[in-house]
């Protein structure tokens, strides 16, 4: 097994870049997920403006502003930590910090992971081309895993909560929250794909007859971070400037 974990304290404090992320975790190919335009900005200008490395109490961590009236991805929502090879059962686990009167509206995106072109944005997988599983939270910080795979029940990403004992778990408000998630990939021609999601210590999903791909070449390939509200449209959008925190990524695969 192989890890990569977060240390930000080898970052300047300031707005998130490229080569940020590189030092953190120590790789050279990590990069923001971004279309064509965007690359162009990027190469006058290589920092995310709503990702900021800042300092809270004694930890070096990154902030994620998300702007009044805003919503939908920006550079910077979406970036990519690379493996330094594929495996088909990968672990991530990292700490998010909810201030206490943070606005959920009717949900937004977190980080997951993912395969191939990991697919999103309604890129339905053909189980030879990728794959992605993120978290996301709904509203009252309802937490569910977001998945990507060929028999997914709507286009858009299928939903599945999180639940102990009959309740949601949800997101706490005004300190850290600890959220892991675990994927095996399924056996070619077998339906038993593994995902589990935990929040806090408390195991709230359990999926085990996912099939993510027909073809053994596909694996897990990279760390995905994906943060912003959304949904695509205002109704997503807080009425209010607000904020999480991110820190001590680690992922095993």
């Amino acid at each position: 097994m192989a890890q990569l974990f977060s240390d930000f304290s080898k970052c300047r404090q300031g707005p998130l870049s490229e080569k940020s992320l590189r030092r953190a975790f120590g790789v050279h190919k990590a990069s923001f997920v971004v279309g064509y335009f965007k690359r162009i900005r990027l190469w006058f200008r290589n920092v995310a403006p709503r990702l900021e490395v800042v300092k809270h109490e004694s930890d070096m961590v990154v902030r994620c502003y998300f702007p009044s009236g805003g919503f939908g991805p920006f550079i910077g929502s979406s970036w990519r930590i690379p493996f330094k090879r594929a495996s088909a059962s990968t672990s991530l686990k990292f700490m998010v910090y909810v201030p206490s009167n943070f606005d959920f509206v009717k949900g937004g995106k977190l980080p997951g992971l993912a395969g191939g072109k990991g697919n999103s944005g309604g890129a339905i997988p053909t189980g030879y081309d990728g794959w992605s599983v993120r978290f996301m939270f709904k509203e009252h910080g309802n937490l569910c895993a977001y998945l990507y795979y060929p028999d997914m029940s709507e286009r858009f990403g299928e939903k599945r909560f999180l639940e102990s004992n009959g309740d949601l778990l949800r997101l706490k408000r005004g300190g850290w929250n600890e959220l892991l998630l675990s994927v095996e990939l399924n056996s070619i021609d077998k339906n038993d794909g593994k995902v589990t999601c935990a929040l806090n210590g408390t195991v709230g999903l359990e999926l085990n007859s996912i099939t993510f791909r027909k073809d053994e070449r596909l694996k897990a390939d990279y760390f995905m971070f994906s943060c912003f509200m959304g949904g695509g449209d205002s109704s997503y959008a807080p009425s209010r400037n607000q904020y999480l925190l991110f820190k001590d990524f680690l992922i095993t695969y």
